[in-house]
């Protein structure tokens, strides 16, 4: 039925914002890794 190809679409689209987040998270903390050693090469 309709309704259920609405619920798929739905989830499928609530995975991909998952996706999104937790991948921002793990390029902010590689960022944040980088900017650390970056900072403690620095005399």
């Amino acid at each position: 039925s309709g309704d259920q190809a609405g619920a798929v679409e739905n989830d499928r689209r609530a995975a991909a914002r998952t996706a999104n987040v937790a991948e921002r998270h793990y390029l902010t903390l590689r960022a944040a890794e980088a900017g650390v050693r970056l900072r403690g090469r620095r005399p």
